[in-house]
């Protein structure tokens, strides 16, 4: 594996299914295990306590899992999510919690560019039972984050199709080279997050 030198990486993995055993989190524990030195892939678990989005009580201290959850992806260098397909979309309560990380922190909330989530650097990956690997979701959800702002890595393409029978006792992939592809993905988004937030570091240093 590609080794990414210097201070280390911490990307925040999400998965978009709140099921403990779900393929997704199955996916992102993978991508933790496969991770290039230098890179840490933290599983953010608590996404089903991120309140629903909802302007009347937005900065008054009653949104604690929404509060939280807009920290971590602040203090993460990149984003890593995994994603089923629901009814051909994205879960709701993925999209809700990158909906309130779409928001600033103060007045103007609607200035995207004080957001968590603007030009951080994010990769989606997806798996289904389907034979598609709901890349109907990857695609919306990498629309979705671009909207926002941030900073999408789309090659390589990593869709897991046939979910229940892709994964091996030990965990792995069955098929070698999407496996491989997921190691890429992971380093790609970990050279990109290093990249920026050198970049960022040198602006800071000559302001």
């Amino acid at each position: 594996m590609t080794e990414i030198e210097q201070q280390p990486i911490t990307l925040l993995a999400l998965a978009g299914s709140l099921r403990e055993a779900s393929y997704n989190r199955r996916l992102v524990r993978l991508a933790a295990e496969l991770a290039p030195e230098g890179v840490n892939v933290v599983d953010y678990t608590d996404l089903r306590t991120v309140e629903p989005f909802d302007e009347d009580v937005e900065g008054t201290g009653a949104t604690p899992g929404a509060d939280a959850f807009r920290a971590a992806v602040r203090a993460a260098d990149g984003v890593l999510i995994v994603t089923p397909e629901y009814n051909g979309s994205i879960p709701g309560a993925l999209k809700n919690a990158l909906d309130w990380a779409s928001r600033a922190d103060s007045e103007p909330r609607n200035d995207l560019q004080s957001s968590p989530m603007y030009g951080k650097p994010v990769a989606v990956a997806s798996v289904s039972t389907g034979q598609f690997g709901a890349v109907w979701a990857r695609d919306e959800l990498l629309k979705s984050l671009r909207t926002q702002g941030a900073r999408a890595v789309v090659e390589p393409s990593v869709t897991v199709p046939n979910a229940a029978t892709a994964f091996q006792d030990d965990g792995s992939l069955a098929n070698a080279e999407l496996q491989q592809k997921l190691v890429e993905l992971v380093t790609a988004l970990g050279s990109t997050a290093r990249a920026v937030r050198d970049a960022l570091a040198r602006i800071a240093a000559e302001a």
